[in-house]
């Protein structure tokens, strides 16, 4: 390849990412319009088995990152979890943006939650919303039969000056987003099929 072509491609490459980075910002100026839905105040499970209202894991903050998990028995959820835990302090404490609060659920046990959770390192705010309707009503979990299904997903939420909890964006969690960096190395490897997952 002469240095005609290799900056040739290189050009391609630059207009291609400033599509993607441009497309970004459009899906999430439409997710924005779709948001703004008052939710219920879900009573969540800490891992010593004791509850707490989801208002109250706002503490400080009015906005929140909340991450739907699948659990432990899906090993990407858990990769996605090792991801948020290297940077969810830098989300709380505004440093390099805005603020808000980062929550992660499951319908783990309390207890898998928190033998899983220091296992892994993990040093966010996790809790089990187990025996309640919050996978359910936000589009995370899907009955077939006697089963139910999880998925993974991420909301934003705000905490309103009256106490009022909306949410403001949903967005699923899948092999190829923009929440797991890894991926993206994975596919730019020179033995990569091209695939997220390998």
């Amino acid at each position: 390849m002469d240095a005609t072509q290799t900056q040739d491609l290189k050009q391609q490459l630059k207009a291609k990412w400033d599509q993607r980075n441009a497309l970004n910002m459009e899906m999430a100026a439409i997710e924005k319009q779709l948001g703004g839905q008052a939710m219920q105040d879900y009573e969540l499970t800490r891992h010593d088995g004791s509850t707490v209202r989801l208002s109250e894991m706002f503490g400080e903050h009015s906005q929140m990152v909340l991450v739907h998990n699948m659990g432990f028995a899906c090993k990407y959820c858990s990769l996605w979890a090792d991801g948020f835990n290297g940077y969810f302090h830098h989300l709380e404490s505004g440093e390099y943006g805005q603020r808000a609060k980062f929550l992660l659920v499951s319908n783990d046990r309390p207890d898998q939650q928190q033998a899983g959770a220091k296992l892994r390192g993990w040093q966010f705010d996790m809790l089990s919303c187990r025996d309640t309707s919050l996978s359910k009503d936000w589009g995370y979990a899907r009955e077939d039969g006697d089963k139910v299904h999880y998925g993974p997903g991420m909301m934003i939420l705000e905490k309103t000056g009256d106490g009022t909890i909306r949410c403001h964006q949903q967005t699923d969690i899948c092999p190829g987003d923009s929440l797991m960096g890894l991926f993206h190395m994975f596919i730019r490897l020179p033995d990569s099929t091209g695939s997220a997952f390998e």
